[in-house]
């Protein structure tokens, strides 16, 4: 992902993902709603208090996932399978309105 301008730190539980977004200033987050370490919506909900601006991408491969998140601000959800020009665009216009409404 760097090669496209994209640094990325892995996280191999909800838990660990939340230690870095206390520790860590990311642009962007990435949460698989499905991950098999835990509940993903959970981990969305405690993201989303910890960091409420920060912009999110959240994958799933439950349909339905798509309805629940379709009320947040500055969340994209994709569901699986998904493709890597998919998930680039979605990051990419996230991280735009971001930047068009700090401005």
């Amino acid at each position: 992902m760097r090669s496209v301008g994209y640094a990325v730190t892995l996280a191999s539980s909800g838990k660990e993902a939340l230690e870095l977004l206390h520790d860590t200033d990311f642009g962007l987050a990435l949460f698989d709603l499905d991950a098999p370490a835990g509940n993903g919506w959970e981990t969305f909900e405690q993201a989303r208090k910890a960091r409420p601006l920060l912009p999110l991408v959240l994958v799933t491969a439950h349909p339905g996932h798509r309805m629940r998140a379709v009320h947040e601000e500055r969340v994209a959800v994709l569901e699986k399978p998904l493709d890597i020009p998919t998930l680039l665009e979605a990051m990419n216009k996230i991280v735009a309105q971001e930047t068009n409404a700090n401005r």
